[in-house]
């Protein structure tokens, strides 16, 4: 799961994700850390509830920080250009030999150019956050289809956990897929322990 967490101490202890192997669960946090415990359900469903909760808790502020990151980067690319033009009219107003005036201007082109593509490659990755964060919002804007009382094992159960949004890249329209699909079949009477999903990743959908 993308990490929303407020600083570096809060890092420490943020639940990215979690990993089920045989008897043992690896336990990621935003700082890097793995740790390893031993895997009972129960265990499982802690960590989980501990996402959800850390989750709920800084979606607001991951979209203010990526509003503010945003609104930075398109503030500074128009200061740019302003002082691109202001320069380029000043250096044709100096009285200095004509090919100076075209290797300085030609150097400032190039200088934004280059602050230009940075910008770009920036707000490509605000982009990605921003749909892990859309994703992630409307996961726990809509739990209650994706979690569900097992009442065989005495534990939430989840048709969708939340350690495998990010872990198989489900988007905001495949979990809106996955809902729809989620409400047709509890009203065709479908027990949530008789669903299973498919990820097709590669079509940007997922089946129930």
């Amino acid at each position: 799961m993308i990490d929303i967490s407020k600083n570096e101490e809060e890092s420490k202890y943020y639940v990215t994700d979690i990993k089920v192997n045989e008897n043992e669960m690896i336990i990621s946090y935003g700082d890097g850390r793995e740790v390893h415990e031993k895997y009972t359900l129960h265990n499982l469903n802690f960590y989980r509830l501990r996402m959800i909760k850390q989750a709920n808790e800084g979606i607001d502020y991951a979209y203010s920080v990526i509003a503010k990151d945003s609104f930075k980067i398109y503030a500074k690319r128009f200061l740019a250009m302003l002082a691109g033009i202001i320069g380029s009219v000043v250096t044709l107003n100096i009285d200095i030999h004509v090919i100076m005036k075209i290797i300085i201007i030609v150097l400032m082109l190039l200088g934004e150019g280059l602050y230009y593509f940075y910008n770009e490659i920036y707000l490509y990755l605000l982009s990605e956050d921003l749909d892990e964060v859309e994703a992630l919002n409307y996961y726990l804007s809509n739990i209650d289809k994706f979690k569900y009382y097992d009442k065989d094992e005495g534990e939430d159960g989840y048709i969708l956990p939340i350690e495998d949004l990010e872990k198989y890249h489900i988007t905001k329209n495949m979990l809106e897929q996955i809902v729809f699909n989620v409400v047709k079949f509890r009203e065709e009477g479908v027990d949530y322990k008789d669903m299973k999903l498919t990820y097709k990743s590669s079509e940007d959908k997922s089946m129930v």
